[in-house]
C-alpha cells in the first residue's frame, strides 16, 4: 500500500513538475520482494545480507587507512588484529 501511495504521489507531482516524491530504485526492489513473498510464502529475512554488508563496511574503514600498494595484505592483517582484540575481550 505504501508503494502504491508513493507511486500515485510521484505521478501527480511529476505532472506538476514538482520533484517532492521521487520513486527510488529501492522501491522497485521492494515490489519484487513483496511479489516473491506472496508467491513463495518464504520470509525475506532468510535471505538478508546485513552481516556481509557490515563486514564490507569494516574492511572499507580499515582499507582506506592503508597505502594503495599494500592495501590487500595490510587491510586483512589489521582486520585479524582487531578481531583478535575483540575476541580476547569477549573471552576474558
Amino acid at each position: 500500500m505504501h508503494l502504491r501511495a508513493t507511486e500515485i504521489l510521484a505521478s501527480y507531482c511529476w505532472d506538476a513538475d514538482i520533484l517532492a516524491f521521487k520513486m527510488r530504485p529501492k522501491h522497485h526492489y521492494f515490489w519484487h520482494l513483496a511479489m516473491d513473498v506472496a508467491s513463495t510464502r518464504v520470509s525475506p529475512c532468510l535471505f538478508h545480507v546485513w552481516e556481509e554488508e557490515k563486514f564490507l563496511g569494516q574492511i572499507k574503514r580499515i582499507a582506506t587507512k592503508c597505502h594503495g600498494a599494500t592495501v590487500q595484505r595490510r587491510a586483512l592483517e589489521r582486520y585479524v588484529l582487531a578481531l583478535s582484540g575483540y575476541m580476547s575481550e569477549k573471552l576474558a
